[in-house]
């Protein structure tokens, strides 16, 4: 609540979070997601075709989670907090140009974040790089259990604990296609026929959640408002100011380490399943 004019200042505030989050960030993951499963999908076609195989399974191109957290609690949120748009004004604002001067604040901020989000999110790409030149040395002489422990803790906090958490806080919703997956994955009983088991499982869990009102019309028109076509954008812009990156180093080199064991981990795994 920002005293007299609220619906001045939020919607402006709201619809830059919306341009961040669903006109750049969530489209360039879209495009890095196709492009990454695309090429993990090609080298195995490369290598079942090397070794005359059938067998062959591509690792899934998927999100660094664990980097996803680390980067908006202890990156981008601390750099849009330390612009400080809430100690700049008196609140509650009294006029109009208080209040698009405080959203012009919390704008900037806002698009600082990002900025910063982008810079260092390259240079955690480019540290994982020149660690990964050294891969073969750290295989050597590492125990595989040392780099297992990146990759087991994704799998235990955020693929395990909390999905489960999603499965038993609704699990009217939640319980039949989780042993579906269990039949149908661990068990290797076809209960679909011809459909595919992850389809059926899905329209399952799409009928059950609609009869039981967690998928309403309501939360699928509020989704729906957020769909749209936002047009191309180019992060470049983000790539001229690296001032604040030596301030949050203590983040970004860890998590390019954790990238780094988690790759090479991934490597170990496919060799010795080969």
């Amino acid at each position: 609540d920002n005293g007299a004019f609220p619906g001045t200042v939020a919607p402006a505030v709201f619809d830059t979070i919306n341009d961040v989050i669903f006109g750049r960030a969530l489209p360039g993951l879209g495009v890095t997601m196709v492009f990454g499963n695309i090429y993990y999908s090609w080298m195995g076609v490369r290598l079942a075709a090397k070794e005359g195989r059938d067998d062959v399974t591509a690792l899934p191109y998927g999100v660094n989670t664990p980097a996803a957290f680390a980067f908006v609690f202890s990156i981008i949120g601390p750099v849009v907090g330390d612009v400080g748009c809430d100690f700049q004004f008196d609140l509650p604002l009294v006029n109009q140009s208080d209040a698009d001067a405080f959203a012009a604040c919390w704008k900037g901020a806002i698009e600082k974040g990002w900025q910063v989000g982008v810079v260092s999110n390259l240079l955690v790409g480019i540290i994982s790089v020149l660690l990964g030149l050294f891969g073969d040395f750290v295989i050597r002489f590492t125990p595989t259990a040392t780099l297992l422990t990146s990759l087991a803790g994704i799998g235990i906090a955020f693929l395990g604990l909390s999905q489960a958490t999603l499965i038993f806080a609704n699990p009217v919703v939640g319980i039949l296609p989780l042993y579906l997956v269990v039949i149908g994955y661990f068990a290797d009983i076809n209960f679909a026929g011809p459909v595919p088991i992850s389809l059926a499982i899905i329209l399952v869990s799409i009928i059950l959640g609609a009869a039981d009102d967690v998928v309403n019309k309501d939360a699928l028109s509020a989704a729906a408002e957020d769909v749209a076509a936002y047009g191309l954008s180019f992060a470049g812009d983000a790539l001229g100011d690296w001032s604040e990156v030596s301030i949050y180093i203590g983040t970004i080199f860890p998590v390019a380490l954790a990238a780094a064991a988690g790759t090479l981990m991934n490597v170990i795994s496919a060799k010795k399943s080969r």
